[in-house]
């Protein structure tokens, strides 16, 4: 749902757009409710497609969307950090690749065992009393397949 592309909803006697018009992490809603909080950043970062073609003036629009994205994340994350922050490998994927989301599962499943390593850790810390420090979780550009 591209905010300036895609139409917003009408639901409950409000207009709903996607969340990343404002706030691309909501974790932060949540986060005094929750003992531990897990963000997973799917905006993904600037790729040089390799051609030199002139960009459209949709890429356009979404480049600059994108850096827009980008900018407020890491105001956001300057703010306040989720325990774990996961950023899946979509940097080979665009907006309109919505047909691609099988694809994209499977380059992101090597997070799995990690998530699961890291959640052990940070309980375990968390119960021994221990500070944690806020954790990015990638996965290896080589797990890129799409």
């Amino acid at each position: 749902a591209i905010p300036g592309i895609c139409l917003p909803v009408w639901l409950h006697g409000d207009y709903h757009l996607d969340s990343a018009a404002l706030n691309l992490l909501p974790f932060i809603l949540l986060a005094d409710e929750l003992d531990i909080t897990v963000a997973i950043d799917v905006a993904g970062e600037t790729v040089d497609p390799g051609n030199h073609r002139p960009p459209t003036s949709f890429d356009c629009l979404m480049g600059n969307n994108m850096i827009m994205i980008r900018q407020m994340r890491q105001l956001r994350l300057m703010h306040s950090q989720p325990d774990i922050l996961i950023q899946p490998p979509v940097n080979n994927f665009g907006v309109q690749d919505f047909l691609k989301v099988r694809t994209i599962v499977e380059v992101s499943r090597g997070l799995q065992d990690t998530l699961k390593r890291e959640l052990d850790n940070l309980v375990e810390a968390r119960l021994a009393g221990r500070p944690e420090e806020p954790k990015l979780l990638l996965v290896e550009p080589s797990a890129l397949t799409g």
